[in-house]
């Protein structure tokens, strides 16, 4: 059996083209600024407003807050390593949880804190579930079963059959997928090497009073921010939609749930129970850095949309150019087709299951393509140029996927 799952997991690395390995594009982990961060462009339109549904699902049963980013790859780190690291670095709570999915390397790593209200099984089940559908090319699929799974839903079925683990890592048969998980380290549980020092406090020469004084701020720059962002929201909405809007909706509801946490904290300070002088430092740090996230995350989604608008000036050569990539992915099948019937005739059907519907299903993302750009060519003759660029990004996102899949094909 382990000599099977070495071999599976050799083969897995070939057909996915050297992807695990190091050669995919990656990054290194980095602050999470939206619920749902798609920087490899893998989501297809309403994807995140799917997974942002699942979270409020998520978070209205249990008080849990879930982020998802997909990336290309993980930079070499462990996935769970590049997790936890990521929540760090985003300033992830007890209440937090994070799915990080590196689309390329087809692995993925999740980060929960020790005292998070969830057992261990519900994590388990939750990664189980997440695993079937991020086998199958299912990315949107993969972080709404996880959400639903951490609140006891119908997340999915178990860990799909023929799994083999291989050195703590899995290869799941439908997709030839390495997954690790772990939770996170509770602060001050023995874990090997000591940790390096906390980097140093950045309000350790700020006055109580001053730092008090920008909380204050702070506070009212965010819920600024928050109105005029949900007034942004609004507009852009009735000119592109639900489904391109989602988000920015999602980033607008996590800032809000930000902002009214960071004014709970500022009305325990003014209440008539007084807090001991690091208490209060520590309430109005959090304070700044809670609105600080919030605002920053807004500030992406603006930025996003003020990208949409831009190619709703150029709708034309926007949607022109998508139509020359439709054609250079099309260009790529035969080859593709050319290659996978060797391989059937090289290898047992079996030892090609992992990657057995890569091609069929980049066969119809390139069709969802096809046909969303001719949506869009129709909607630019009827001079929609908004809802041509929403068209637009839909092809967009099947194309990327498409060639995703090609790209995982030796």
């Amino acid at each position: 059996m382990r000599r099977w799952s070495a071999f599976l997991a050799v083969l897995a690395a070939v057909l996915l083209g050297g992807a695990v390995g190091g050669t995919a594009a990656a990054e290194p982990p980095s602050r999470v600024d939206a619920a749902v961060e798609d920087r490899a462009g893998v989501l297809a339109a309403g994807d995140a407003g799917r997974i942002a549904e699942a979270a409020g699902r998520l978070r209205e049963a249990d008080g849990l807050q879930l982020f998802v980013v997909y990336v290309d790859g993980f930079d070499g780190a462990d996935p769970v390593a590049w997790a936890d690291e990521t929540a760090r670095l985003s300033q992830l709570g007890a209440r937090d949880v994070l799915l990080a999915v590196a689309v390329r390397e087809r692995a993925y790593g999740t980060s929960v804190d020790l005292d998070a209200p969830v057992p261990d099984a519900t994590i388990a089940a939750a990664e189980r579930a997440a695993e079937e559908r991020l086998a199958a090319g299912d990315w949107a699929g993969g972080a709404v079963a996880f959400a639903d799974g951490l609140r006891g839903g119908d997340g999915g079925g178990g860990l799909a059959v023929g799994a083999a683990v291989v050195g703590g890592v899995a290869v799941v048969g439908g997709g030839a997928y390495l997954l690790a998980r772990r939770r996170r380290a509770r602060a001050g549980a023995p874990a090997g090497p000591a940790a390096p020092a906390p980097p140093r406090d950045e309000f350790s020469d700020v006055a109580t009073e001053d730092l008090a004084y920008r909380a204050s701020a702070a506070l009212l720059e965010v819920d600024e921010a928050v109105r005029t962002s949900e007034i942004e929201l609004s507009a852009a909405r009735g000119h592109f939609g639900d489904e391109a809007v989602a988000p920015f909706a999602a980033a607008v509801e996590a800032s809000r749930a930000d902002m009214l946490h960071a004014f709970g904290l500022r009305q325990q300070l003014d209440d008539d129970v007084p807090e001991d002088e690091p208490t209060r430092r520590a309430m109005c740090a959090e304070i700044i850095r809670t609105s600080r996230a919030a605002d920053e995350r807004l500030d992406a989604q603006v930025a996003a949309f003020d990208a949409l608008r831009d190619l709703e000036a150029r709708a034309p050569e926007y949607v022109g150019e998508l139509a020359a990539r439709h054609d250079a992915v099309a260009a790529r099948m035969p080859q593709a087709r050319a290659v996978w019937e060797g391989l059937h005739a090289r290898y047992a059907p079996a030892a090609l299951e992992p990657v057995a519907g890569s091609l069929d299903q980049a066969g119809r993302l390139l069709a969802a393509a096809g046909a969303e750009l001719e949506a869009a060519r129709g909607e630019l003759a009827e001079g929609r140029a908004a809802a041509a660029v929403v068209s637009g990004r839909a092809a967009e996102d099947a194309l990327t996927q498409a060639g995703t899949l090609l790209d995982g094909l030796p």
